[in-house]
């Protein structure tokens, strides 16, 4: 999921998965903890979660053939 949709929220990441928002919220909490995907809203609520290490290998510039 986070590679088709590397920006989630729970509310989105819950449809998507077919679990209730709590289930989930403590899933990406657990990954957050981990070090794989980062938090940016700072909030209790209506949070926002981005898979860095993906967005990143999006971003990498090419290296000149």
């Amino acid at each position: 999921m986070l590679a088709e949709q590397p920006i989630v929220t729970i509310k989105y990441a819950s449809a998507r998965l077919g679990s209730t928002p709590t289930t989930v919220g403590r899933l990406l909490d657990q990954m957050t903890s981990l070090g794989m995907i980062a938090e940016l809203t700072g909030r209790q609520r209506y949070r926002v979660y981005r898979y860095t290490p993906f967005l990143e290998v999006l971003s990498d510039d090419p290296e000149p053939a």
